[in-house]
């Protein structure tokens, strides 16, 4: 299974791995890693814990007191042992007395003087404190979280963190006053300390499994309603989604909780459920805990990730797997099979080839795959949903569904292709041949000779399109069919012919580039009551540039057209004939600001042409900066860079960075002129870019791109000693495949920060 999941993967994760040719480390996407231990001794069970913990996001920092009610399962016990990776801890507690302890690798070990027993009850309290980047994120808004990946629970939690261990949870947080905060199961109270702080409790009377307890703070706007005897509840950051978005989410959650309740014949597995919509996923795999569900909007399709994070409330929570792989393999299977119980279409994830996602690609894979598969296959996966979760909870053996399908079929389900057949895109057939045309007009012989020339595919086949010759009364449609590297065809026209249009036949239009055509033909053309047949007029009268009168019907046919693709087309080939000719700029200018963002985009290319006109530059930079529109922004800033000079463009980049909360403006900007700027402001623009208040895929194409440009920036050791300790694990990632683009001694210095970064598996 492990070298069929690799060639499934290879394709997607090439493009990814491959921009990071110089890394010296493994990227291993936790296949291996990201497991727990498959025999832990934890001789002993949480019945209770009471969590008390101030937050402070400014800081990244949370601090408090873990407590929890043990209940011993082992004679003779002479320690306890907790995880708890790159915590601070400041004291432990053993029914109440002061005890010591010891930090080894991950692991708080406290030895005991008196062994405890098996059935003993005994209260342990650990008083810590945390600022890890690999527990928790925190996005531009000031939103802080905890990761649901693997073995993340440990770098914000002291807790034996093993998805074995379940317990009840008493939760109070003391967070900022103007915040909200949301955990595992229901709110219990919200009091004010002061103008500064305020107590928040939560609890969960059902024991969850403590690898799905997640807390996230925030400025939240939400919604909530009961379904059945559950209430759900749905929280979003006001600058990314709308009430009227939650008020969706909220009413398809309902209808898929009860849905799935009746396929599986089994009650939603905890007290409550709660949804919360942010921006970005911060590269985590696991996206929803027990009883609550994260929604990423970079990973689109919010519906489909809900419906895919309440199948998971089953099959990954209430039923859990030690092993990463296996778990990701066979639960997203029957979470898809749960889909499909139902759903009839299916709920694609949006895959970014730079923030690869794993676990979203194979869901992806199997929602195309699992409806083609064979009836036997889909009938055994389908069948066994409702007897599988009635049968079983906690923690499964690693081959626990694959056994379950064997003893039902008696086939090995290991070797099994789970895929299914995927449905085929349809692209065009990339041996379709491609032509050019030009086309002349015999008045005395009123015939139309169409001259073709092969420019790519395949010339043998047989080509061919309709003609249709127009006149003032009537059309009629003519065939005309040719072949090989160059061919003329010849057709009979009315000697009242008006014009001659092309539409596919055989041949798709769009393969033929269409060039020079009669003018009498255009000009009437012009004149036709098809809008299509009109643009296309308008086009092709560029090959007539020779003729400068025609310059007077172009401004007639301006004045006259109504359909804004007409006239943006009847601009484009009004600039080619203008030239930038002093005096003509006006035409454009006065449309520059049209309603119409395709008579812009014309407007913009014609401008492009006025080389030293100071209000040409001017205008067309107002534009590139107030657009919101972002066709007519590429545009602009292509025609800018032609008649601006290198630091004019540099400049405009600075003066968008003050108006672009976003910064992909911006960038793009510097994208052109990084590799002209001889101040290197560019470098300090870039710089800014990365910083932690623009959105996560500007900062990821910032720094990428100062790498190029490394060993030209003076301040690189620093850069990178900010990127390797950024609370974005595709941040550091990114720096640390920079690593080797630095001189030794440079690299040298980052040694430390880089081992740091192996706490994170993905890129050990």
């Amino acid at each position: 299974m492990i070298k069929h999941l690799a060639l499934k993967l290879f394709s997607f994760l090439l493009i990814f791995i491959t921009q990071f040719q110089n890394c010296d480390f493994n990227l291993n996407f936790g296949m291996t890693e990201f497991e727990y231990d498959q025999y832990p001794s934890i001789p002993f069970e949480f019945e209770k814990l009471s969590l008390e913990a101030t937050l402070e996001p400014d800081q990244n920092l949370i601090k408090g007191v873990a407590g929890y009610t043990m209940k011993i399962k082992a004679p003779v016990q002479d320690q306890l042992v907790l995880h708890t990776a790159a915590l601070e801890i400041d004291g432990v507690t053993l029914n109440n007395a002061e005890i010591g302890f010891l930090i080894k690798a991950d692991s708080l070990i406290i030895p005991l003087e008196d062994s405890l027993e098996a059935e003993q009850e005994v209260q342990l309290a650990i008083t810590w404190q945390a600022q890890s980047i690999f527990g928790t994120h925190k996005d531009r808004f000031g939103t802080m979280w905890a990761g649901l990946n693997p073995l993340a629970l440990r770098h914000w939690l002291p807790v034996y963190d093993h998805p074995s261990v379940e317990t009840v949870v008493e939760a109070e947080f003391i967070i900022p006053a103007d915040l909200s905060i949301t955990f595992n199961g229901n709110k219990l109270a919200d009091e004010l300390l002061s103008t500064e702080q305020k107590r928040v409790r939560w609890e969960t009377s059902t024991p969850v499994p403590v690898t799905g307890l997640s807390f996230v703070l925030g400025n939240f706007v939400h919604q909530e309603a009961m379904a059945g005897t559950k209430k759900i509840r749905v929280y979003g950051a006001e600058e990314i989604i709308n009430q009227e978005e939650i008020s969706a989410l909220l009413a398809e959650a309902i209808q898929t909780k009860r849905s799935v309740e009746n396929a599986l014949s089994f009650e939603f597995p905890y007290e409550s459920l709660n949804i919360i919509v942010l921006e970005d996923s911060y590269w985590d795999e696991i996206q929803s805990g027990a009883g609550i569900i994260y929604l990423y909007k970079n990973l689109g399709n919010l519906s489909a990730q809900l419906k895919r994070g309440i199948y998971g409330q089953w099959f990954g929570q209430y039923q859990r797997i030690r092993d990463f792989e296996y778990g990701m393999l066979y639960q997203e299977l029957l979470k898809t099979a749960l889909h499909y119980s139902v759903y009839d279409e299916s709920a694609l994830l949006v895959i970014d080839e730079e923030d690869p996602h794993i676990s979203s690609f194979i869901w992806n894979e199997l929602q195309n795959g699992f409806k083609n598969q064979d009836p036997f296959f889909r009938k055994t996966i389908t069948g066994s949903l409702e007897p599988l979760i009635k049968s079983n909870k906690g923690l499964m053996n690693d081959t626990f569904y694959t056994d379950f399908w064997y003893a039902q079929t008696g086939l090995n389900w290991k070797e099994m292709d789970i895929w299914g057949s995927q449905d085929p895109d349809v692209d065009p057939d990339p041996a379709s041949p491609e032509y050019s045309l030009s086309a002349d007009y015999d008045e005395v012989d009123s015939k139309v000779v169409f001259a073709f020339e092969h420019i790519n595919g395949d010339s043998s086949t047989l080509s061919g399109l309709n003609a249709v010759i127009y006149t003032m009364e009537d059309s009629t449609t003519q065939r005309i069919s040719f072949t090989g590297q160059n061919d003329r065809v010849q057709i009979d026209v009315p000697m009242n012919v008006e014009y001659v249009a092309l539409n596919s036949g055989v041949t798709a239009i769009d393969q033929i580039q269409v060039e020079r055509f009669p003018l009498f033909f255009l000009l009437n053309q012009l004149r036709s009551n098809n809008i299509k047949d009109r643009e296309t007029a308008a086009r092709l009268l560029q090959f007539h540039t020779d003729n400068p009168d025609l310059q007077l019907a172009l401004r007639d046919a301006l004045e006259s057209e109504t359909n804004a693709i007409v006239k943006a087309r009847l601009l484009e080939t009004f600039g080619l004939f203008t030239k930038g000719a002093s005096g003509t700029e006006q035409v454009f200018l006065q449309e520059l600001n049209n309603e119409s963002e395709a008579i812009q985009i014309g407007v913009i290319k014609s401008l492009s042409a006025y080389q030293g006109n100071e209000m040409v530059q001017g205008s067309i930079r107002n534009k590139a900066i107030r657009t919101e529109n972002r066709l007519v922004f590429d545009e602009a800033l292509k025609s800018y860079k032609k008649i601006s000079s290198d630091q004019e463009l540099v400049s405009l980049a600075s003066t968008l960075l003050q108006a672009d909360p976003t910064g992909v403006k911006t960038f793009e900007a510097l994208k052109m002129s990084v590799d002209l700027d001889s101040t290197y402001r560019s470098f300090e623009l870039l710089q800014q870019l990365s910083g932690s208040e623009f959105p996560p895929k500007t900062r990821f194409q910032s720094i990428s791109l100062l790498l190029d440009h490394i060993n030209k920036i003076e301040n690189r050791t620093s850069l990178f000693e900010a990127w390797l300790m950024d609370f974005d694990p595709r941040i550091r990632f990114t720096a640390m495949s920079g690593i080797d683009l630095l001189s030794k001694e440079d690299s040298e210095q980052l040694l430390e920060l880089v081992d740091q970064n192996k706490a994170d598996f993905r890129f050990e």
